[in-house]
């Protein structure tokens, strides 16, 4: 079945627009990782950034979810605010979510699948 059967003009154009945007999205975040050895490698922008243990159980919440807000972050993980919100920070720098759209939730700008390759090689280079 044709995905705009039965759709106005005005219609089609907001799906586009849309795509077009999570497209754009998906590049700008995909523009901060490297390709090494077909793997997908991310560098984090300073040593220390990243030295959160919930970072990883936050990363699961929101690619379950498919948004990403403090609140979320905070009743999910039972925190406060500030860590919730360096959290969404992590998050962003990682490109796993989008940046900030005024009050809104953030969306998820990566597929599962990149995120399990990424954490895989991530948690592979700790062991060496």
């Amino acid at each position: 079945m044709d995905r705009y059967e039965g759709k106005t003009a005005e219609e089609i154009i907001s799906d586009l627009n849309d795509r077009i945007l999570h497209l754009e999205n998906r590049v700008e975040a995909l523009s901060k990782f490297i390709l090494k050895d077909h793997i997908v490698v991310y560098q984090p922008p300073e040593e220390g950034f990243f030295d959160d243990d919930l970072f990883y159980k936050a990363a699961d919440i929101v690619l379950e979810t498919g948004k990403a807000s403090a609140t979320l972050l905070q009743r999910r993980l039972s925190i406060g605010y500030a860590r919730a919100a360096k959290l969404l920070d992590m998050l962003e720098v990682r490109g796993i979510i989008s940046t900030p759209d005024g009050s809104n939730p953030r969306d998820v700008i990566i597929s599962k699948e990149d995120y399990e390759k990424i954490k895989r090689f991530n948690n592979k280079d700790k062991k060496e």
